[in-house]
């Protein structure tokens, strides 16, 4: 597998001038023109596989929400970080098989975490078993437990995928299975600010299945999205058919936009507005090119205004979206074409910079040392100039959550190159003069360079 890194760092200060990644880090002369560098990146929970699904802002930094740990041991993760990414705390939640999908901030404080818990698998991104539940709990700034509520404890099996605040309460959705007998159908709740189900609903028709994956509210109109598709049939993928629906506060559906793409589409990220609502998603991805990613608006009466497609490279599937001043960034992940004799080419975080319009200005792929990809993102910058990707990065013993900004100021990781960098001018004499300084400094680096490309 090829490695690729995506953050630059910069060892020595300039006295020597030697970048670890080949190149010097530079910002894009302006957000239209060219897509921010990666300025840093972090992992968490590194101990365990783990991945990012969510980032929450909050006072003066981040929640980022997931889940870590393997097979018998699976929990929701959380880590509180400031606003550079360096952590606070981290705590797990759950039972074992739990997991954390989505979140939002609290009225009170604090904020909420969804997702699913009693899975009773090896894996959170499978089908649920019969025995999970959709999840809540509220988590203090502290990170404590306030409450935790299962939200359909007699049905067969549900989860929670997203989660956003609307009225005075919250909206989340997913899937709900109701028997051994039955397969899973878009479910959609809603709940007060104490986490209690005020009502709920299954979409779609009641012998298909399916999910819903994205929630957005702008005032009193809600919309849901996600796909369905037969409950028997064709091979999975192939006969998914994207939908969106827009609800009233109550649950009433007042329409729902269907596309029946060839070869499946699905719909991943929502961002209500005034004038409806910008939907993210994927579709053609049964086929042998691996789809595309599709980005589309509709007006307030559910009326397509505009669609378009974004892909590049063998392999890309796009995840969410987030509004800036005048467009849209999305988040995903792409595959790079392949080097020499190799399958795949490697995986990373693929973000793409659109107009109001949806056209394309810019799109990159920040890659961390091997396979990496991004599931949330969220602008520092109302203009795109400054983002920040969560998601998860490949490392030794399976995978890392990982978050990566781009286009804000370089800082100081606390890497493994960092801290040898810093044991070594502590070694050295207060009163060195500078040039030997840069000299003993800049031989250090060149060094731990050579060693860490070959493997010493």
């Amino acid at each position: 597998m090829a490695s690729r890194r995506a953050f630059l760092t910069t060892v020595g200060a300039g006295a020597a001038g030697v970048s670890l990644a080949g190149t010097d880090p530079v910002r894009a002369q302006t957000p239209d023109s060219a897509p921010p560098s990666a300025a840093w990146s972090r992992r968490y929970a590194t101990g365990h596989s783990s991945r990012l699904l969510t980032l929450v802002p909050v006072d003066d930094g981040y929640v980022l929400g997931g889940v870590a740990g393997r097979h018998d041991d699976l929990r929701g993760l959380a880590v509180r970080t400031d606003a550079r990414g360096r952590t606070r705390w981290r705590r797990t939640y759950g039972t074992v098989k739990s997991g954390v999908a989505a979140g939002a901030p609290h009225p009170d404080g604090g904020f909420v975490l969804g997702g699913a818990t009693n899975l009773d698998d090896s894996s959170p991104f499978t089908e649920p078993s019969l025995s999970a539940d959709p999840w809540v709990l509220r988590v203090d700034a502290a990170g404590d437990v306030v409450w935790t509520r299962t939200l359909q404890p007699a049905a067969a099996t549900g989860r929670i995928e997203t989660l956003v605040r609307a009225g005075d309460g919250y909206l989340v959705g997913g899937r709900r299975r109701e028997s051994r007998e039955t397969r899973p159908r878009p479910w959609v709740a809603r709940l007060s600010p104490a986490g209690h189900r005020r009502w709920a609903t299954t979409l779609g028709d009641t012998e298909a299945q399916g999910a819903v994956n994205a929630t957005s509210a702008d005032g009193d109109a809600w919309y849901v999205g996600g796909s369905t598709a037969p409950a028997e049939g064709e091979q999975a993928g192939e006969s998914e058919t994207a939908t969106v629906t827009r609800l009233d506060s109550d649950g009433t559906v007042q329409w729902r936009y269907r596309v029946d793409a060839p070869k499946g589409s699905r719909i991943e990220g929502l961002h209500a507005d005034g004038e409806g609502v910008v939907c993210v998603g994927n579709r053609g991805f049964a086929t042998d090119d691996d789809g595309q990613g599709w980005h589309l608006r509709l007006d307030a009466a559910g009326e397509r205004a505009w669609q378009r497609t974004h892909s590049t490279g063998p392999w890309n599937w796009l995840n969410g979206l987030v509004s800036l001043e005048d467009g849209y960034l999305l988040v995903g992940t792409r595959e790079e074409t392949p080097e020499g004799d190799e399958s795949n080419g490697p995986r990373g975080a693929w973000v793409v910079r659109t107009g109001p319009r949806g056209r394309t200005r810019w799109e990159t792929t920040y890659f961390d040392d091997g396979w990496s990809g991004g599931n949330a993102l969220h602008p520092v910058d109302g203009d795109g100039s400054e983002f920040l990707v969560a998601g998860w990065t490949e490392v030794e013993n399976g995978e890392s959550a990982w978050l990566l900004n781009a286009g804000g100021e370089t800082v100081d990781t606390g890497s493994e190159i960092t801290h040898r960098i810093s044991n070594l001018a502590a070694a050295v004499p207060p009163d060195a003069d500078a040039v030997g300084l840069g000299v003993l400094l800049g031989a250090g680096a060149v060094t731990l360079r050579r060693r860490l490309r070959g493997g010493e």
